[in-house]
């Protein structure tokens, strides 16, 4: 777990949902529902946010319960068990790396049309975005956070500046607004527009899945969500009303090429006095892209990481770098994302493949949501979703019935796909549960008792400890040292915990449970704790000195961190 200082404010998470969020999908992605839906486009773009606002809005309340990153595995992992975690892990998985390649195929793809002379580079490009996105990733979240920040605050500048020049130009045609509902796909084509709008927003909900790398989630995780959201929704209606006061849907059906570069569509065809502004979403649309890449990625390999730890997915995959990068999972991504690249012919399946593979971890999610309201219930002033129940079994209908024409329509190919992507993880999952030595942690026993003073000679090297007075000696307990977690006020901490006498330290021969609390600095004296043991580490053992024994519980740390990342 990363210092208070190196995570996320409000401002940071504001700045990575929005950074996230604006990419592939307005700049490419929006051209295919302006082409099913015509005008009406802008109602699909409207509806979506608002079916993934909600969906965000409750993930918030699953990230309070359950505040671990990688939520989108750990949340069904906690509630309906480890294969559900696994198929919505899965589903996220796979429809980011679709994400980051569809992305960086889309950077290749705007230069080459801004500029012809680096058309024969596109690929190269692709790739070599990944890899820049792979390095930033593999430093501090704090550091690219940073960065993407910068890249968002000039994205939005330059998306305004299409907003406007698009709505004043005086090519800007009113007429092409009516009929409304017209695209190539009729007056229901809204509906059938949803699923790709829906992945314009699909990374709103992504803070709640890095939740431990925010400071005071309770409040920013859901506050970030509702703030960004409406940033986002704002941007999306006003660069579709622009673009679509400049091209219509008979246009990309007539010019297919046109559909996934829909902004610089109308700034070619229909500003030909503007056409600085052409270069101008060029630049735009691949800053997006890179946020886009940026985040995905990094949230990519955190639900990778949380599957490894959790023996779902090989362990070297969990590995994670001096700054807590998960770089196994970062490369993971990078690699499978640039071949994914070099076949851009492949887009439409894979998008299409990326949205129902998204459909299903959501709903899957939300089904864990109902689960954990019953087996953990909330705190007094813990975030609570509003309306219960009721608002999450809506949004499971709703998101149902928005991709029924989408499935029903699909080819065959997609089919295929999908059915081959879950079939592989599913031999993945059954040859991991197979051959893994990864064990399940049990809880062994508990104690509670009353936090007393002790010689005060932990806090001198670094090392506080809670030593509970306890009154009755548990099944089970043995002398040693154990991976654990500390209940102090309602609130589960994680914690090394040493059973018995302190050879290194003194000659006391006291049996004592002292508690090393994990990322706590309170002052808990006379309080009532609990303390739960998960795993035996190793005996009492007599070392040199203090700083042998801080070595060796330094190491303590680390394993009990990694093994019980996602209790």
């Amino acid at each position: 777990m990363r210092k208070n200082s190196e995570k996320l404010g409000l401002l940071g998470s504001v700045g990575v949902l929005v950074g996230c969020c604006i990419g592939s999908a307005i700049f490419s992605i929006s051209g295919m529902t302006i082409y099913y839906a015509g005008p009406a486009a802008i109602l699909s773009w409207i509806i979506a946010g608002l079916i993934q606002g909600t969906y965000s809005i409750e993930v918030a309340e699953l990230s309070v319960r359950y505040p671990r990153s990688g939520g989108v595995y750990v949340f069904p992992r906690k509630t309906l068990g480890k294969f559900y975690g696994f198929i919505a892990g899965w589903g996220y998985v796979i429809a980011n790396f679709i994400a980051v390649a569809f992305s960086a195929i889309y950077i290749g793809r705007y230069l080459s049309a801004s500029f012809p002379s680096l058309a024969p580079y596109s690929s190269l490009f692709a790739v070599g975005a990944i890899v820049f996105c792979a390095f930033l990733n593999s430093l501090k979240i704090s550091d690219a956070g940073r960065f993407n920040g910068a890249l968002v605050s000039v994205l939005i500048i330059t998306m305004l500046v299409f907003v406007i020049t698009s709505l004043t130009h005086s090519n800007f045609n009113p007429s092409n607004f009516t009929p409304f509902f017209m695209g190539s796909k009729g007056k229901w084509g809204f509906i059938e527009a949803l699923p790709n709008a829906m992945l314009g927003y699909g990374s709103l909900v992504s803070i709640a899945f890095m939740v431990g790398e925010v400071r005071k989630p309770n409040k920013n995780v859901p506050l970030s969500m509702v703030i960004s959201l409406v940033i986002i929704m704002s941007l999306y209606v006003l660069m579709i009303a622009g673009t679509l006061g400049h091209i219509t849907s008979s246009f990309l059906e007539e010019n297919e090429g046109m559909r996934y570069i829909p902004m610089f569509a109308a700034v070619w065809t229909s500003m030909p006095s503007a056409l600085w502004l052409a270069k101008l979403i060029s630049f735009s649309a691949v800053l997006a892209l890179v946020t886009t890449i940026l985040i995905v990625q990094y949230l990519t390999s955190l639900t990778i990481r949380a599957m490894s730890k959790d023996g779902t997915l090989p362990s070297f995959l969990g590995y994670s770098n001096k700054n807590g990068a998960p770089v196994a999972g970062i490369m993971c991504v990078a690699i499978i994302a640039a071949l994914l690249s070099l076949k851009p012919s492949a887009t439409d399946l894979l998008v299409n493949l990326a949205s129902l593979t998204s459909a299903i971890t959501i709903i899957v999610v939300l089904i864990s949501l109902l689960k954990a309201r019953k087996i953990r219930p909330l705190k007094e002033g813990e975030y609570k979703a509003p309306l219960g129940n009721l608002l999450s079994y809506v949004i499971i209908a709703i998101i149902v019935i928005s991709y029924i024409p989408g499935i029903k329509n699909g080819s065959l190919s997609m089919w295929i796909f999908t059915v081959i992507t879950y079939l592989i993880g599913s031999l993945i999952y059954f040859a991991m549960q197979r051959f893994s030595k990864h064990d399940d942690l049990e809880l062994i026993c508990k104690v509670s008792g009353e936090v007393v003073h002790g010689k005060g000679i932990g806090r001198s090297v670094g090392m506080p400890t809670a030593n509970v007075d306890y009154t009755e000696w548990p099944k089970g307990l043995t002398c040693g040292v154990y991976s654990s977690t500390v209940n102090v006020n309602g609130e589960e901490f994680l914690a090394v915990t040493n059973v018995g006498s302190r050879p290194s330290i003194d000659n006391d021969k006291k049996i004592l449970i002292e508690a090393h609390i994990l990322d706590f600095d309170k002052d808990i004296y006379g309080n009532i704790v609990t303390v739960n043991f998960y795993k035996y580490l190793r005996g009492v053992q007599k070392f040199e000195g203090l700083e042998e024994v801080k070595k060796q519980v330094d190491k303590d740390i680390k394993y009990t961190r990694e093994i019980m990342e996602n209790m």
